[in-house]
């Protein structure tokens, strides 16, 4: 039997529940299409370096576009919010960058914690206020959400 890995499955999810055309954003897009077979585009730079390659390369409107035209953007699986500064920086951004698109944003699946500082506490709190659905994967990412 063939195991199938989670970004997989839940794009297969998707695309049986759904006839939806599925994009993934990622920080190797080449990859992402070789290994899972997903029409894939750049995450939204997140600092100078990659922003000027976004732009020079033209990936960052490539990105814009396909987020502009989505019609809800989807967080699938766990870990990416915890106590991690620099991880919670680069999926917060990811995130608000969808809501300043004025998109639907779904975190779908998540492991979210420890949540142990107030700052990571924070900046959770304020990207989930604003998304449109979330679903967890486990009694103690719940529980987060009630602080």
């Amino acid at each position: 039997m063939q195991e199938i890995n989670k970004a997989d499955w839940i794009r297969n999810e998707f695309q049986s529940a759904f006839e939806i055309e599925i994009s993934v954003l990622s920080n190797d897009p080449a990859n992402t299409l070789k290994l899972h077979n997903a029409r894939s585009y750049y995450l939204m730079p997140f600092g100078a370096r990659s922003l000027l390659r976004g732009i020079f390369k033209g990936e960052f409107f490539r990105t814009w576009n396909q987020i502009k035209k989505a019609d809800l953007v989807i967080f699938g699986g766990g870990g990416l919010f915890t106590d991690e500064l620099k991880a919670n920086l680069l999926w917060s951004w990811q995130a608000l960058f969808c809501y300043w698109l004025d998109k639907k944003v779904w975190h779908y699946g998540q492991s979210v914690g420890p949540l142990k500082k107030k700052r990571s506490q924070n900046i959770v709190k304020k990207v989930m206020d604003k998304a449109w659905k979330i679903s967890v994967r486990d009694q103690e990412s719940k529980e987060i959400f009630c602080f």
